[in-house]
């Protein structure tokens, strides 16, 4: 069985043919101005991976996605895919099934199938990037909760009324140093090479996000108490992310005499694929 698949971002859409367990033909193009202009890419990448074996489009997405209703609910930096029946308006377009999920879901759901929680019965997954986003899947399914919350991890509120996202997203962080210190043009990755360098402020502001990041992650421990914690994003290249985001945690279940919490934190197996393996593992489980 073939799909065609997408992974609709703010800045570019990746696409690839899923054939024999695996995604091929990858490519993107900048994401389109209007929705009008989408769909002509969508059709055009469509009539070049597809064939007779094809059977469906497969597609990640920001925003709150509808299964039911088939609609992109919530808001997101594209704001023409949201609030109308986007599947049936694709599936006469294609000709074919079509299946969407948000992106921070599809991520967990490619772990779950495919990648490190492959083997376990309830696991979370906190994505770390413009925001923080994240997924729960139990026995290797979605869960999305009554209202499409489940998993959005980044609106808890942390400390005086903020939200995990705007206190401890690596682009966030790196905007409120740029802020304090001056700088211009200044990402997340001038911030950990910064820190690489022995800066002591950056070094001090990362230690402060990823103090924050295990307060988030230990509140889901205790409160959907799962058996693994992946951790995905840009930053979860970094070799000594899951050794300090342990190390945090550690002292919070002896703070609260959490003891007994058996968990395991890894880092996520996919990277650049999650959205578009997820995308795929949504449509085998949904069609």
């Amino acid at each position: 069985m073939n799909l065609v698949v997408f992974d609709i971002g703010g800045t570019s859409v990746k696409y690839g043919r899923y054939q024999d367990s695996a995604i091929d033909k990858k490519g993107s193009f900048p994401t389109p101005k209007t929705w009008e202009e989408m769909k002509a890419n969508l059709y055009r990448v469509f009539t070049e991976l597809s064939d007779a074996d094809t059977k469906g489009v497969a597609i990640s997405s920001p925003g709150a996605v509808d299964t039911e209703e088939g609609v992109i609910k919530g808001f997101s930096a594209i704001p023409y895919i949201h609030h109308f029946k986007i599947i049936d308006e694709l599936e006469a377009m294609f000709g074919l099934p079509v299946t969407i999920e948000n992106d921070a879901n599809c991520a967990g759901l490619a772990e779950s199938q495919f990648g490190i929680g492959k083997d376990s019965k309830k696991s979370i997954y906190f994505i770390l990037g413009t925001g923080i986003g994240g997924a729960v899947c139990l026995d290797g399914k979605l869960y999305k909760g009554s209202s499409l919350y489940g998993g959005e991890f980044g609106f808890m509120i942390i400390k005086d009324g903020i939200t995990l996202s705007n206190l401890a997203s690596p682009v966030a962080v790196a905007k409120k140093y740029a802020k304090e210190h001056g700088l211009t043009d200044f990402t997340g990755k001038d911030l950990f090479d910064l820190a690489d360098a022995g800066n002591s402020d950056a070094k001090a502001a990362l230690s402060e996000m990823y103090d924050v990041i295990a307060i988030g992650i230990f509140n889901c421990l205790v409160s959907i108490n799962p058996d693994l914690v992946g951790i995905g994003g840009g930053i979860s290249a970094r070799e000594d992310l899951v050794r300090e985001l342990e190390k945090r945690l550690q002292k919070l279940v002896e703070k609260t005499d959490a003891h007994g919490l058996e968990y395991q934190v890894k880092t996520c197996q996919f990277r650049n694929d999650a959205n578009l393996l997820g995308a795929v593992s949504n449509f085998l489980n949904s069609k």
